[in-house]
């Protein structure tokens, strides 16, 4: 079932599938071929550039939303079309400080692109039209995060407790120890777990590089569930599997 030609890193976000669809949706909108084709163009651009396959899905969506509060193809804009659209992302009120920000940030980006092509992360400087735009977030409108939003020590045992099967006590306790991403642990694979005679070692990849911390608190846990993990033998198999009998076996996916 998992052999080793797959993947190295599991896509448990199925970004593969979103960026089909992003492109699906994309073709299908209402906005003009021409700009259609500059987004299809930058994104191109974007890959060549290593981002991730994640960044270019929200890229192609934002893109495609800016195109509809224009009025004209993307390459026929004004510093007043873009002032007049920057109007319109601030004024959207259900969307967050950190929504619009990202908004700017790839309008900016792309006109950036737009003015000097594939090789635009050679100049310093923003054309003209875009040059004026302010992407930062001011300090006070930055989020903050109070210690009543962070789950203690205490809450987490309780949800390990709680837990009914030993391949959600394990998640749930190495997403605390080990304090990575969701992304991290989700995409182990079998191979990526060893143990010494002390404890499990986990070999770790992600946004903050290549690491391989020693688990403690969650080694019991780890231990039960590759004591049942069905392809336990299997290295490339995903260390995290679906329980029940709607897609029984296969890796498991994060929504």
């Amino acid at each position: 079932m998992y052999t080793s030609c797959m993947n190295p890193k599991l896509d448990i976000h199925d970004y593969e599938k979103r960026y089909k669809s992003s492109l699906c949706t994309l073709e299908k909108s209402e906005i003009s071929n021409k700009n259609k084709e500059l987004i299809q163009n930058f994104d191109r651009a974007c890959a060549l550039e290593n981002l991730s396959i994640s960044r270019r899905i929200r890229i192609i969506g934002t893109l495609n939303t800016i195109s509809k509060f224009l009025d004209v193809d993307f390459d026929k804009a004004s510093k007043d079309d873009l002032k007049n659209v920057v109007l319109k992302i601030d004024t959207k009120k259900e969307w967050s400080i950190a929504t619009k920000h990202t908004y700017k940030a790839i309008i900016k980006k792309f006109y950036k692109w737009l003015a000097y092509g594939d090789e635009y992360k050679d100049f310093q400087d923003y054309p003209e039209i875009i040059s004026w735009m302010k992407v930062s977030i001011k300090s006070k409108d930055q989020p903050r995060i109070n210690a009543s939003d962070i789950l203690t020590e205490l809450e987490i045992e309780k949800l390990i407790n709680v837990a009914e099967h030993p391949r959600d006590k394990a998640f749930i306790s190495m997403l605390y120890e080990l304090g990575a991403r969701i992304g991290e642990i989700g995409s182990l694979r079998i191979k990526d777990v060893s143990r010494d005679k002390y404890s499990f070692i986990i070999d770790l990849s992600g946004k903050t590089g290549h690491r391989t911390p020693r688990i403690v608190i969650s080694d019991p846990h780890l231990s039960s569930w590759l004591n049942i993990h069905p392809f336990k033998n299997n290295p490339n198999a995903p260390l995290w599997i679906m329980l029940g009998n709607r897609n029984k076996n296969e890796r498991m996916r994060y929504a």
